[in-house]
C-alpha cells in the first residue's frame, strides 16, 4: 500500500478530513448518487482528482464508483479502503460479482471492516 493510501485509510477509519496531492477525504457531507436518486448523506467520502470514488452511508455501507476513470490509481485507492476489485481488459471489475464498476455507485460492503 502506498504512503498516501495509508494516510487516506487512517482518515477514513478515524472519520476525519484529509487531503494530500490527488486524494481527499471529507466527512459528514452529502454526495450526489444518481443510483440513489440524488443527494445522499455520507459519513465519509473519498475523492481522487476531485472525482468521488467511494462513500460510506450513515449505516456504514461502502458505495464505490470508478469516478469516470478506470485507472490503476482509482483501483488502488478502492482496494486500499477494502473494495474487492480487480482490473480486467482496462476495466475495474467487482471480483465477487464479475460486474464492471461504472460511474454510478454500487454498494460494495456492509460495515466499516478495516
Amino acid at each position: 500500500m502506498r504512503i498516501i493510501e495509508t494516510k487516506m485509510l487512517a482518515a477514513v477509519a478515524g472519520r476525519r478530513p484529509f487531503s494530500l496531492d490527488n486524494t481527499a477525504v471529507s466527512v459528514n457531507t452529502s454526495v450526489f448518487d444518481a443510483s440513489a436518486g440524488g443527494l445522499v448523506p455520507a459519513s465519509v467520502a473519498v475523492y481522487l482528482h476531485g472525482n468521488l470514488i467511494a462513500y460510506y452511508d450513515a449505516a456504514g455501507v461502502m458505495h464505490i464508483s470508478c469516478g469516470g476513470w478506470h485507472s490503476r490509481t482509482t483501483a488502488s485507492r478502492l482496494r486500499a479502503i477494502g473494495a474487492n476489485i480487480r482490473i480486467k481488459d482496462g476495466r475495474i471489475i467487482d471480483s465477487s460479482t464479475g460486474e464492471e464498476i461504472l460511474h454510478t455507485f454500487k454498494p460494495s460492503r456492509r460495515g466499516w471492516g478495516f
